[in-house]
């Protein structure tokens, strides 16, 4: 059994996919999928009515979790009853968030360790496990809140480690074109800016990474009234200077 959160829900197995089109049981086993353990019978009404629960939840609950047993097919013993909750037993290998953080873990160490390629390898699998926003069907601003922003934020990880990757490799190129494309649609996030100016700089283009600096200067003042962190400055004074150790200064 697959079962996929990096987008819209999706249940699947090796005859094709479960559709599951009710809102509120797509909630549930979403929540089972991310809350480990047995879940109170209380805290999932809270989730699947969205923090309105109505009188008689729990009778309705129990009514959604049959339902759900049974479009599970032959998993849905995995769903099981307990002191006051319910709980989905399910491996790391079968839900694409579980894979994805495991991917990012591998890649990562051999980013680290000296082994880029690996790295890289292990990265694009991570990324390519997405399939639009993470929890993009399920109307709980809850699992939103807690889940799918922690989500959003390790795949900017994977993206900033990947470039770094890229970099290590001497794909320069390919690393400025991709970093463009994310400092436009992230541009607070200034670990982007950097490794950005770095990218130019490797490349003999010193004057283009200055004028980043300067572009992520303006933005930043403009959007929130601070100036650029610690990172960027020094990064921007060794450019600024000929420093030819600011082709290597930003740990990547």
């Amino acid at each position: 059994m697959h079962f996929g959160i990096l987008g819209p829900l999706v249940i699947s197995d090796h005859s094709g996919s479960r559709p599951l089109p009710a809102a509120r049981q797509r909630v549930l086993l979403a929540a089972l999928l991310l809350r480990p353990g047995f879940v109170p019978s209380d805290s999932l009404a809270e989730l699947v009515w969205d923090g309105r629960p109505p009188a008689g939840a729990a009778t309705t609950l129990r009514s959604y979790v049959m339902r759900l047993r049974r479009a599970l097919g032959p998993l849905g013993p995995r769903l099981e009853t307990g002191p006051g909750g319910y709980r989905l037993l399910i491996t790391d290998a079968e839900l694409d968030a579980h894979r994805f953080v495991r991917l990012y873990e591998h890649g990562a160490g051999e980013v680290r360790e000296g082994s880029p390629t690996a790295g890289l390898a292990a990265l694009d699998q991570a990324l390519a496990l997405w399939r639009g926003p993470a929890l993009a069907d399920i109307a709980c601003a809850v699992l939103h809140h807690e889940e799918a922003i922690r989500l959003c934020e390790l795949r900017l990880d994977v993206r900033e480690l990947r470039v770094e990757a890229l970099l290590r490799l001497g794909r320069t190129g390919t690393a400025v074109a991709e970093l463009r494309k994310l400092t436009a649609r992230h541009p607070e996030r200034e670990r982007f800016w950097a490794l950005l100016m770095t990218a130019l700089s490797r490349s003999g283009r010193p004057s283009e990474a200055l004028a980043v600096y300067h572009r992520v200067w303006r933005h930043l003042a403009e959007a929130i009234g601070v100036e650029p962190g610690p990172e960027l400055r020094e990064l921007h004074r060794r450019i600024l200077h000929g420093d030819t150790a600011a082709l290597s200064w930003v740990a990547c």
